[in-house]
């Protein structure tokens, strides 16, 4: 089923915080798990607009498992509505493993994301 390809998310978050490499404030890190479940929200309230909105405007979402490509915003909002309008008892559960800072305002975020249905 399509809503399966949405289980292969891999979140990369970009943090805008003016701070040093080495040592990374406790505050951005919660910035960043704040943001990670601002996603699972929007994503459990259906809320295409607002997922989208986690993106940045030119965001590119690659499936793992096909290779489709959506770009933009605009195309993510539409893909997402399609998904929720396709599969009606969908759910997203995130386990963040690790915050890395790889510069002073990129942080990567890796974990397990789980796309349950009805199915």
């Amino acid at each position: 089923m399509r809503y399966m390809a949405w289980s292969c998310w891999l979140v990369l978050l970009t943090a805008g915080f003016p701070t040093a490499h080495a040592q990374q404030p406790s505050g951005d890190r919660a910035e960043i798990e704040k943001a990670v479940q601002s996603y699972v929200a929007a994503f459990n309230a259906r809320d295409a607009k607002a997922l989208a909105g986690h993106w940045s405007p030119e965001g590119v979402y690659i499936s793992r498992l096909s290779g489709h490509r959506v770009i933009g915003r605009p195309a993510l909002e539409k893909d997402f509505a399609e998904l929720f309008d396709e599969v009606k008892d969908v759910r997203l559960e995130v386990a963040t493993e690790s915050i890395d800072f790889v510069s002073p305002n990129v942080a990567i975020e890796k974990g397990a994301a789980k796309v349950f249905g009805a199915e």
